[in-house]
C-alpha cells in the first residue's frame, strides 16, 4: 500500500439515500494495536449525521476495514465528509487505498 496520498477525487459526490460499501487498508505506525473507524458525515436539512464503521488495527500489517454505511437523507442533502477517526492521541497511522461503492438506493419509507 503505497502511493501519492490524497484527501478525495475531485468530481466525486455522494448520493443521498443511498447505500454504500466502503473500505480503507490500515496500519498503525508507533503503537502495536488500537482502533480506528471510517465515518461519513454528513448535513442535511435535519442536521449533521455520522454514519461509520470500526475495527483494530495493528503495527505489524495492513490491516482492511470495510462494511456498508447507509445514509437516508431528509429534505436536501448539504454536505458529506469521509473521515478515518481513530487511535489515541500521539498515535500515528496510514489509510491508504480508501474507496465508497454505491451499492443501491434505499427505501426512505421503511428505512431509519
Amino acid at each position: 500500500h503505497h502511493g501519492v496520498q490524497q484527501l478525495m477525487v475531485p468530481g466525486r459526490s455522494i448520493l443521498p439515500n443511498a447505500k454504500y460499501h466502503v473500505s480503507c487498508w490500515a496500519k498503525l505506525k508507533n503503537a502495536a494495536n488500537d482502533s480506528l473507524d471510517l465515518k461519513i458525515k454528513f448535513e442535511d436539512d435535519d442536521g449533521p449525521h455520522w454514519r461509520g464503521i470500526s475495527t483494530t488495527i495493528n503495527n505489524n500489517s495492513w490491516t482492511l476495514l470495510q462494511g456498508y454505511l447507509t445514509l437516508v437523507v431528509k429534505g436536501t442533502l448539504i454536505t458529506a465528509k469521509v473521515f478515518a477517526v481513530g487511535p489515541a492521541s500521539g498515535v500515528e497511522f496510514w489509510v491508504d487505498d480508501f474507496s465508497a461503492v454505491f451499492v443501491e438506493f434505499v427505501n426512505t419509507a421503511t428505512t431509519s
